[in-house]
């Protein structure tokens, strides 16, 4: 009989508790695990917006960077960090999932302003990796 990887199993009930789900179900053909996940709180952030007249920003909007698959969030030969100035094409980030390693490149140009994901970190598809501003 085989057994679930135990880090399978850790990856897949993070997954669900980020994304809100209530149930996890891991099977392999022998083995199977399900677990029922208890509802977190979630902290509600209370903002204030000065009112701008329409189409006026003092700053520039943030482009993002997003993961182009589900995997694991390697960094590139120069790792994002805030300040680094990408340009549109450079490679900035490594996804692997499955064994197979996949480029990154940023969609965008300008500088790194936040970086919200760290090297070894699951990542999902679409998922905003670093802000750039342009």
């Amino acid at each position: 009989m085989a057994s679930l990887d135990p880090e399978v199993l850790r990856h897949a009930l993070q997954v669900a508790r980020r994304q809100g789900y209530a149930e996890v179900e891991v099977g392999n053909g022998e083995s199977e695990f399900r677990a029922k996940l208890e509802p977190t709180p979630k902290s509600v952030k209370k903002s204030t917006v000065a009112a701008s007249p329409a189409g006026m920003s003092s700053e520039p909007a943030l482009l993002p960077i997003k993961a182009n698959q589900v995997g694991y969030y390697r960094p590139a030969g120069k790792p994002l960090e805030v300040g680094l100035t990408v340009s549109k094409g450079d490679v900035v980030a490594v996804i692997s999932a499955l064994g197979l390693a996949n480029d990154l490149e940023s969609p965008v140009e300008g500088e790194v302003v936040e970086v919200l994901v760290a090297d070894g970190e699951p990542v999902q598809f679409g998922q905003v990796l670093a802000q750039v501003k342009p």
